[in-house]
């Protein structure tokens, strides 16, 4: 699962299917959606919370996981 989150992390592609940037864990249209709360977490470091903001993220947009 690390690998695929560090894989779609570097994309182009959010999950979506909207274009993003590498480095964005999602496009602006996704990442605005969410609370404050829950973009400020996707900045933790993978190993350190990132995995599960990113997945508290995918369940709240109601995204593919």
């Amino acid at each position: 699962m690390l690998d695929d989150l560090l894989r779609e992390l570097a994309g182009r592609t959010c999950r979506c299917g909207k274009p993003k940037q590498p480095r964005q864990t999602f496009c602006s249209g996704c990442y605005h959606a969410l609370s404050p709360p829950c973009r400020s977490a996707l900045y933790k470091r993978v190993g350190e919370g990132y995995e599960e903001a990113v997945s508290l993220a995918i369940d709240v947009l109601g995204l593919p996981s």
